[in-house]
């Protein structure tokens, strides 16, 4: 299909071609001077043809199209295509490539301005330049072969005892306490340093007659406040032995004491047979 131009020719709507070895093809426009042409990849208009070498005689128009090869054109109503510009002139030029391989690249190897990567040894070589190679550069860093242990510590950064100290946060304690392992009427400290979760379990016998009763309460304080109680009694006139254990279970803050006291009936005693430590 024709585009009619002012002057009395015309172009195609648009002209199809054949397109440069790197993919680019001619593009075409026409103005006041002449038809001028130019690759899709470029910003210059180039002169096809002066236009006043195609003014149109007796008012008839100027075709144009693409046939073998070549831009051909005529004046309306002539049966003859003149060439005018072969469309192979109007290649781009050839696009570089980016070769590889397991060996260095030979001359044989590519074209000027190609590059290449020995991927064996990962070495890249380009530009090639006149027919030649440059020397390779190699695309990895050096590999360490010294190792050192740190020697000293910065702000930021732990010190050997400070992770000790992290470590032990994470690890606990458990001291198991034997019978007779903590006293009763005596204060003790479980830990200087940390805190403490704390059970112990007490053993006693209640002895009782037609005539007498016995009672025993246990309390424990730390730092003075009770922080458990056990109490136990068996009533006169009910005769024979009851032998009973109880259990408490408290926390200790760290360097706090403990204190068991015990009241009651004086001849009963009270004795811890077990108990367990945990060090937070």
């Amino acid at each position: 299909m024709a585009l009619h131009m002012p002057g009395g020719f015309q172009l195609p709507r648009r002209i199809e071609s054949e397109p440069g070895q790197d993919g680019h093809s001619p593009e075409m426009i026409a103005d006041d001077e002449a038809i001028k042409w130019k690759l899709d990849n470029e910003t210059a208009w180039r002169m096809l043809i002066a236009r006043s070498e195609i003014e149109g005689r007796d008012g008839r128009s100027f075709e144009m199209r693409v046939a073998g090869g070549y831009f051909q054109g005529r004046y309306e109503g002539d049966t003859t295509w003149n060439n005018l510009l072969q469309v192979s002139t109007l290649n781009g030029k050839d696009g570089a490539s980016v070769r590889s391989g397991t060996a260095d690249p030979t001359a044989a190897t590519g074209s000027d301005g190609d590059f290449y990567i020995n991927t064996a040894t990962l070495t890249m070589f380009g530009p090639k330049t006149s027919g030649a190679w440059p020397a390779g550069v190699s695309m990895k860093g050096t590999n360490a072969t010294t190792t050192a242990e740190a020697t000293q510590t910065a702000k930021g950064l732990m010190s050997a005892s400070d992770k000790k100290k992290l470590d032990g946060i994470n690890e606990q304690t458990v001291t198991t306490v034997a019978s007779g392992g903590r006293p009763i009427g005596t204060a003790f400290t479980v830990s200087a340093t940390r805190n403490a979760r704390v059970s112990y379990t007490f053993t006693y016998t209640l002895t009782a007659t037609l005539t007498v009763g016995q009672s025993i309460t246990i309390v424990a304080t730390v730092d003075g406040v009770e922080v458990g109680r056990v109490a136990d009694a068996i009533l006169l006139g009910l005769a024979g032995s009851n032998v009973i254990n109880r259990s408490m279970s408290f926390s200790v803050p760290a360097g706090k004491q403990v204190l068991f006291t015990k009241t009651g009936t004086a001849s009963v005693t009270a004795t811890i047979v077990s108990g367990q430590e945990t060090i937070l």
